[in-house]
């Protein structure tokens, strides 16, 4: 072992922390096939807290000339994010470069030239694979305060690598050995100036004749480095073809990150290409390779700290932008004007509040291209500060004799109408988002859902058996994923997914107001649209500002009109998917979640809840159309079979709104107390007849059974299968229902003509 003669002194003697292995080696360590973990081994020894050391200097220039592995660093572990201090700098010069091309160094001229730069050398020892024809050598330095910031150290390499010419080498990617790269060489080493990086000891001794006492003044060598000068990459504006309904994620993500980050910031060096790059110094941490850029993703990374995210979290933790300055200067990055498009989006929603009150009128007011009227200014102009003289034309007074008569158009009768706005309200359970992917499916296979109503319930014809044209259905769900379950749903359905279109809504703050939703219905032009469900699209503000609540028939009723503006514009089917409140006492009409008003004015509300008789099964009933008559107000059943395309249906139900309402809001009886709803029907009319002596008019009748809970519906059914029971006219109309066997004739003169 060589001997150690340098002299112990004031210097020498002054302790410094760093990581010493404890295993000193005669030769460089390699990996051999009797034992391949050499290098895994010495590194895990090496790079965790029980190898942290404190040592003299001469002690530690000791165990480098007896062969021990050290790194400068205090480290906490392996990677350079556990960098903890350093007051050791290493400079490792191996002499790699083309000697005809790049003069290489010797120790002697390399500690001339780090003298003149004013660092002190004062310990230099040839490495395990020195040779006199290339000498491979270290020298190492001791700075005058220990160094805390990764920053600093890296500017202290970066300083004295720049000082040593550099040579251009070509070399095969190792993974593609086809693929070439660049790379600079010099005859310092210039990847030893990671935090982490481990220098192995010697066994060939040292070079005493070099070696000087005395610290490297910290500030003094600092100021040998330059900022280089930055990188910039020219940033090209992508073309604009994002629309208001973009996502926000969808421009952070395709926004160009890298021209950005270099247009805007200083870096040194970037390394990568194609989607992949590193870009030094890191602009969360300063050290160097440690921040990565994903530019097909646009997502980076901080490998020290592990902070991650897109353009706009560099805008706004990194270069202190608001948010809404940072999201207007990503739009600029994509073509466009968030200016313009705030005056656009204003003028739009001013005129999409025009269009709503004037279609909203019956018959639509006539107004010309220059005549901006307000709802105020037409109703209430003094309000406005005007005369009546000064005032906009008001809607002009009509004759019905001027009206052309059209024919009712239904997506699906008697239960979804065209141009219009449709409610179906549903328990949790009864599959309402099941029954708007059958209607969807059905309909993407141009199966008509509008069949004449013969056909449809009294004919051997089901829902969905008459071929037609294949028509578009646009889903706007915020409850269902669309991947893991609606698409699942419809392919079990056999739709044809080309015709089912969606936006998952789940995560976009818009509501019935929006523009997007008639951007929407105007680009795939589908014949129903479904909002599912109906409260993700009663938040934020309307137009006017006020804040948007669906218990308040103030704030419903204007954005349902609006609503039907669009269906009417377009003669589409609205459906809105509604959730029940959980007021056992109040009727089906009134049973919906939030104002009244999501069943008074749609034309159309449906309910759906459980059979009394039939767990497994499902009942669609009418709880509203202003347009059907009662005879064909018929229910629907359905079950779940998703063997069978996931919804079956079972035919037809004498069951009402009332009646399923009454019995799925309520607990089940046990079944030897069950009675379907005909059933209560029959005995309560019984007890009606009965009470007035075996004969009763309808009207008395009719007023038993709606003290009973029995609606007029379920009440006529009952009637039908009672043949006991018979009925008298007088004209057109009945008068008396009486059990068989009783004379009306006798009753009528009974009871006179009450």
């Amino acid at each position: 072992m060589p001997e150690l003669t340098i002299k112990n002194n004031e210097f020498t003697k002054y302790k410094l922390r760093l990581n010493l292995d404890t295993v000193a080696y005669t030769k460089k360590p390699e990996n051999t096939d009797t034992d391949p973990f050499v290098i895994d081994n010495l590194v895990n020894r090496l790079k965790n807290p029980q190898a942290q050391s404190e040592i003299t200097l001469s002690g530690l220039f000791d165990k480098i000339i007896s062969g021990h592995t050290f790194t400068p660093a205090l480290l906490n572990g392996k990677s350079n994010a556990e960098f903890i201090q350093q007051q050791l700098i290493v400079f490792d010069l191996d002499n790699s470069t083309n000697p005809d091309v790049v003069a290489w160094e010797t120790p002697q001229s390399a500690c001339e030239k780090l003298k003149s730069w004013g660092y002190v050398p004062n310990f230099v020892y040839p490495s395990f694979s020195n040779t006199p024809e290339r000498p491979k050598f270290r020298l190492v330095c001791t700075l005058s305060e220990v160094v805390t910031d990764p920053a600093v150290i890296t500017k202290l390499y970066d300083s004295v690598i720049a000082q040593f010419p550099a040579e251009t080498k070509v070399k095969p990617h190792k993974s593609d050995p086809n693929q070439t790269y660049t790379q600079k060489v010099a005859a310092i080493d210039r990847g030893a100036k990671a935090l982490s990086i481990m220098f192995y000891g010697t066994c060939n001794g040292y070079y005493p004749e070099l070696c000087e006492h005395g610290y490297t003044d910290l500030k003094t060598v600092l100021q040998l480095y330059k900022e280089p000068e930055p990188i910039r990459l020219e940033i090209k504006c992508r073309p604009n073809n994002y629309t208001d309904s973009t996502p926000a994620h969808e421009l952070y993500e395709t926004a160009p990150l890298m021209p950005y980050l270099t247009q805007t910031m200083n870096f040194s060096r970037i390394k990568g290409s194609g989607t992949q790059y590193r870009l030094s110094p890191c602009v969360v941490c300063g050290g160097n390779d440690d921040f990565s850029v994903n530019t097909d993703k646009g997502q980076w990374i901080c490998h020290r700290t592990k902070e991650s995210g897109t353009i706009y979290r560099i805008m706004t933790e990194y270069q202190n932008m608001t948010p809404d300055t940072a999201r207007d200067e990503i739009k600029r990055l994509h073509g466009i004007d968030p200016e313009q498009e705030r005056k656009d989006y204003a003028q739009a929603k001013e005129q999409a509040d025009r269009d709503a009150y004037f279609n909203s009128l019956e018959p639509p007011l006539e107004r010309t291209a220059n005549s901006i009227i307000s709802p105020i200014d037409v109703i209430e102009p003094e309000r406005k500060g005007m005369d009546n003289t000064d005032a906009p034309t008001r809607p002009k007074v009509r004759s019905f004799a001027d009206v052309v008569p059209k024919k009712q158009d239904w997506w699906w009768y008697p239960f979804i109408r065209n141009g219009a706005v449709n409610t179906f309200t549903a328990l949790q359970g009864t599959g309402k988002s099941f029954l708007a992917g059958k209607a969807a499916a059905e309909a993407s296979l141009g199966r008509r859902l509008t069949l004449p109503f013969q056909s449809l319930f009294y004919g051997d014809i089901m829902p969905w058996e008459m071929d037609c044209e294949p028509e578009t259905t646009l889903l706007l769900n915020a409850e269902d994923d669309p991947d893991t379950e609606t698409v699942h749903r419809l392919m079990a359905m056999g739709a044809d997914l080309n015709y089912v279109k969606y936006v998952d809504v789940s995560d976009l703050n818009i509501n019935v107001y929006d523009p997007c939703i008639e951007a929407w219905i105007k680009e795939v032009n589908p014949t129903s649209i479904w909002l599912d469900p109906i409260q993700q699209f009663f938040s934020g503000k309307d137009p006017h500002g006020t804040t948007m609540n669906m218990n308040d028939s103030a704030s419903v009723r204007p954005a349902l009109t609006h609503l039907k503006s669009i269906a009417r514009r377009h003669n589409k089917a609205i459906v809105l998917i509604c959730h029940p409140n959980k007021n056992n006492l109040q009727n089906a009409l009134q049973s919906t979640m939030g104002s009244n008003d999501f069943t008074a004015a749609p034309r159309s509300a449906v309910y759906i809840g459980l059979n009394p008789d039939n767990k497994e099964q499902r009942i669609m009933t009418l709880v509203k159309s202003n347009s059907v008559p009662d005879k064909h107000k018929k229910s629907l059943a359905y079950e779940f079979d998703m063997d069978n395309g996931g919804i079956v249906f079972a035919g037809e139900s004498d069951l009402q709104a009332d009646d399923v309402k009454l019995f799925s809001k309520s607990k089940a009886k046990p079944d030897d107390e069950k009675k379907t709803a005909i059933e209560e029907a029959q005995i309560t009319i019984d007890e009606a007849i009965e009470t007035h002596g075996g004969c009763a008019t309808s009207q008395q009748v009719q007023a038993y059974c709606t003290d009973k809970g029995i609606s007029k519906p379920t009440m006529y059914r009952a009637k039908e299968k009672m043949t006991h029971v018979k009925s008298t006219r007088r004209g057109a109309i009945p008068v008396y229902w009486y059990f068989e066997g009783n004379d009306p004739s006798e009753q009528m003169k009974m009871k006179g003509t009450t």
